[in-house]
């Protein structure tokens, strides 16, 4: 007869699904953003709340704006708490973090690098998590860490005061 059986009321005329409406709580760009790409594991709600984190910090205001390194610091004393410790994380932690979601390294972090960088790390799977850990030890993305790019980022406060000779030393013996 032509008719839909059931009557699925999510079909068109021309035989197409719609889209279901995004939740009532969340921004029509943030879920249409999220429709579009598979490289974040937030939900439309998890992204809404992570898009006023991020407008309450960017430069220039909004999701339009975005974050710089001074910025994202800010808004990682305020937001990022250490699974360990229960304390804000070290700023050598962050920076490591920041340098992690600015892919493009232009120097500053636009809302899409800001999800997209952070979906790894807070709703990623160990491997994920791990290779984001591993690119961030390998800033040059040779497939390797060297001692040069070791004794860099553990010898920055990585390990907290006083630890850089323990580190030659460690470096050192690799």
């Amino acid at each position: 007869m032509g008719g839909v059986a059931g009557g699925d009321q999510r079909l068109r005329l021309g035989g197409k699904p719609r889209a279901p409406p995004p939740p009532r709580t969340v921004d029509r760009r943030i879920y249409h953003f999220l429709q579009q790409t598979t490289l974040t594991k937030f939900t439309p709600t998890e992204a809404a709340v992570l898009a006023k984190c991020f407008a309450a910090y960017a430069d220039g205001g909004g999701i339009d704006g975005e974050l710089e390194m001074a910025s994202f610091q800010r808004l990682a004393a305020t937001h990022f708490i250490s699974a360990h410790t229960k304390l804000p994380l070290e700023r050598a932690k962050v920076d490591v973090i920041y340098d992690g979601i600015d892919r493009d390294e232009s120097g500053f972090v636009a809302f899409d690098e800001f999800l997209r960088g952070l979906s790894p790390l807070l709703k990623g799977t160990t491997e994920e998590q791990l290779r984001f850990a591993f690119d961030a030890f390998d800033p040059n993305q040779s497939g390797t860490i060297d001692a040069d790019e070791l004794m860099l980022l553990l010898g920055s406060g990585m390990l907290g005061p006083g630890a850089d000779m323990a580190v030659k030393q460690l470096v050192a013996q690799i």
